[in-house]
């Protein structure tokens, strides 16, 4: 049985503005949240933990703007 014609693509589009948002969040208040966090306490462990509560923190707590006809879920038609 040959498929070679019924192949079918998933195109997974990320959105510019949450990438930036990932970058921001994640990435920079995360390194933030770590070194205000070691510099005080001088426990490198207090401190990851520190800037992986705070960036899930900052994570649930960004206010959200979602474009009328965003798709949140994949629905294949």
């Amino acid at each position: 049985m040959s498929t070679t014609g019924k192949r079918k693509y998933v195109f997974v589009v990320i959105q510019a503005c949450d990438v930036k948002k990932f970058v921001l969040l994640d990435l920079i208040g995360g390194t933030l949240l770590f070194y205000a966090l070691k510099f005080p306490l001088h426990s490198v462990v207090a401190a990851s933990l520190g800037s992986m509560a705070g960036s899930m923190l900052l994570r649930r707590t960004w206010p959200r703007k979602r474009q009328p006809g965003y798709r949140t879920r994949y629905r294949p038609t």
